[in-house]
Order: C-alpha cells, then structure tokens, then sequence
C-alpha cells in the first residue's frame, strides 16, 4: 500500500489555491447570519486536487466559504460516474477520489472546515467512486486500456487512514456508479456498456462475496440511490445510450428495483421514461417519496414520485433548469428541503458521445451551481438571488450537510 502524507505538499499547492480564491468575489465569502450547513464539491484539478465549500443559509441561498487542496491530483475531465465525493454518515469524513494520481483523500469535516488526513493508492487505475458501509470504503476504479475496472475494499482506520484488504479487488466491467445498500449488507455496481446491474453480499469483514449480474431492464443503467425509507430498493437512471455511445434523444427513464437477500435484483417497475435526453445522476428525498433525475441535455430536471411499498414509479413534472449549460450530479440537504445542482456541462443541446462522461470545456471556464426550494409535494421552486458559483469547470460530484 503506497500512503503519503499530504502536510509535505501542502506548499506545492498553496499557488493553485490562490488561483482558486481569486475565482471567487470576496463579497461571497461571508455573510453576517448563521450559517445551517455546507456544499461540499470536488474540483478534481489536475494541478491540485481540492475541495470547495459553500456555506448554506437557512433560505437555501449559498456563499462561497474556502477551497481546501486534498493531496492528490485530479483528471480534469468528467469521470462518468456518480459518487465520487461522499460524506460519511455521521457527517465526520470526506471521502474523495484522486482520479489523475490513482489515489484516495480522507479528510476531516469539522462545521465546514476541512482537515485533510491522508492519501491512499486506490488499488487501480482511475478511481471513480466511493461507497461506505460499517467501518469499510468501497473504490470503485474504471481502468483503462491496459487495466481492468474493479472494486477494491479498505478499512478506515479511527485516524482516517485507509488500509487495503489483501485479496479484495474484484474486477467489473464500465462501471458508473457503486452504493452499499442502507441496511449495510450488500453492495450495487452498475456498468453502463454492458446493461448489467452487479450485486455482493457484504460479509461481516467487509469483504464481498462474488457477484451475481443482472441484465439491466433499461439500457445505460448510470447513476442510482437507495430509498431510505425501503432500504432495499433503489432506483436506477437510464441514458439509453447506443452502440456508439450515443444517448438516444428524449429516450432517458428510470427504473425502479428490489435488491433481495440472496444478492439477486428484482425489478419493480420500469423504464418510466420522462422523455428528455441522458438522464445520468439521480437524488432521492430522505422521506424516500420522490427522485430527481437531471436530464444533462436537456438542461431539465425530472421529478418523479416513488411508491415506497412496491416501487412503483410516476413521471411528475419536469423543470428546467434556468441559465444552465447542463446539470449533472445533485445533492439534497439532510432535511429533503433543497437540492443543489452541478452546472459544468458544456453540451448544451448536442449529441452526447459517451453518456454522462462531460469532458468538453469550450462553453465556458467555469461552472456554478443551481439552487432549489423543494416542496412539499416535491415539486422544485428555484432560489432567487443565488450568487454566483464559479465552480470549476472539472468539478465532477457534490454533497451537503
């Protein structure tokens, strides 16, 4: 296991910090009323990996607080994934991925501040996303040409250190996106080129057992997330992308599924299609009754309503999403009333080549984040008077507190 102290790199970072500041008014920075909680998004730099935090206030509205380096470096592209920022459930740690190093941050979280605590070899090539469950990370790396995707397991250490279990890597094919299930004993890889969904029980030394695949009943099965009321459901988008890689036009749904004690997958209902183009990252309310799919082309955001007994799935509505080149990852606040949506895809409008995978910049430098009240009936109002994000354009996953 290769393990590196990020207080030794602290220096070669602090010019990339400063360049990161200077895109953020000073007038953001602070306001004189209590601060709720905080956004958290991953730069994923390719100079100096980092964090940014927006403090929330109790109208939902946003101010850039301070960017933190991480140790690593990022990719700077889109990692076709969702989850690659995560927020351990007692809202102590942040787990980030180091796609252009191969490695893993833990940091600190402390009412916003951020304390970086080590970085970690992800035991692969292109680490994509993280899920936690019961002492254990889950990494999830996409590979490249001449290494395979897998699935690899560490144990966090009470000091946020990540030990690698020997032997526990398994390998996957194209994955987007991993999540250890609610009750904690199993674990959900989707893989996007095959149309498979890929179930483990999770042992109770956090291994795995082998997985058993499902054909997927969408196609492009991306992003997904457990209802947290139904611990066993989860509900999967789907980009319907071709064989080429192309996201079918006004093709993208969802799928709902059961997820059954013996790792095999049951589907619920669907596809419900909403008719827009690449769905690809998906949000559930924590009262588990409605989803929000973010359709990247469309510049839209699908709401749809969860039948939390059987699954069942029901279009809504579908608002768009004002000023944006494309939302893509979203975050709910704890209490389910506001979402926050990336805004860093640049294309806005066109045929998207490898589904949900934003790796063109020649709109804009910079991206931001769009802002929603979320009602009771689940519907979205948007904030007025959102400052202005300038979250850059590399920015790839997004949480909240």
């Amino acid at each position: 296991m290769h393990r590196v102290s990020v207080h030794s790199i602290f220096l070669s970072s602090f010019m990339a910090l400063a360049a990161t500041l200077l895109l953020f008014p000073a007038a953001q920075a602070r306001r004189n009323e209590p601060v709720t909680g905080h956004v958290y998004i991953l730069t994923n730099s390719t100079d100096a990996n980092a964090i940014s935090v927006f403090n929330r206030f109790s109208d939902g509205t946003l101010a850039f607080s301070r960017t933190t380096p991480i140790g690593g470096r990022g990719s700077g592209t889109g990692l076709g994934s969702q989850g690659s920022l995560f927020l351990s459930p007692n809202r102590h740690w942040l787990f980030a991925v180091d796609a252009g190093s191969n490695q893993i941050s833990v940091i600190a979280v402390n009412g916003g501040s951020l304390h970086p605590l080590s970085l970690t070899n992800s035991a692969g090539i292109d680490p994509i996303g993280l899920a936690y469950s019961r002492g254990y990370l889950y990494v999830l790396n996409a590979g490249d040409q001449n290494n395979q995707a897998n699935v690899t397991i560490f144990r966090v250490e009470i000091n946020g250190h990540l030990d690698h279990l020997a032997g526990s890597t398994q390998p996957v094919t194209s994955p987007g996106e991993v999540q250890a299930s609610p009750s904690g004993d199993q674990l959900i890889i989707t893989e996007k080129a095959t149309n498979m969904i890929d179930s483990y029980k999770i042992r109770d030394d956090g291994r795995l057992s082998p997985r058993k695949s499902t054909p997927a009943t969408g196609t492009t099965p991306f992003g997904f997330v457990f209802n947290p009321v139904s611990p066993q459901q989860f509900v999967v988008v789907d980009a319907f992308a071709n064989s080429s890689g192309i996201a079918g036009p006004n093709a993208g749904a969802l799928t709902s599924y059961q997820a059954q004690r013996n790792s095999t997958i049951k589907v619920l209902d669907g596809p419900v299609q909403d008719k827009q183009t690449a769905p690809c990252w998906v949000a559930i309310r924590p009262d588990g009754k409605f989803a929000y799919a973010s359709n990247v082309i469309n510049s839209s955001i699908s709401i749809y309503g969860v039948n939390q007994k059987n699954g069942k799935l029901t279009l809504n509505s579908t608002v768009s999403v004002a000023g944006a080149t494309g939302p893509t990852e979203m975050a709910l606040t704890p209490n389910g009333n506001f979402l926050y949506a990336l805004d860093v895809n640049t294309s806005k409008g066109s045929t998207l080549a490898h589904p949900c995978a934003i790796q063109d910049a020649k709109v804009s430098s910079n991206g931001n984040i769009s802002a929603f009240r979320v009602n009771r009936d689940g519907s979205l109002s948007a904030l007025q008077g959102l400052p202005s994000a300038n979250v850059p354009i590399s920015s790839v996953s997004i949480t909240a507190d």
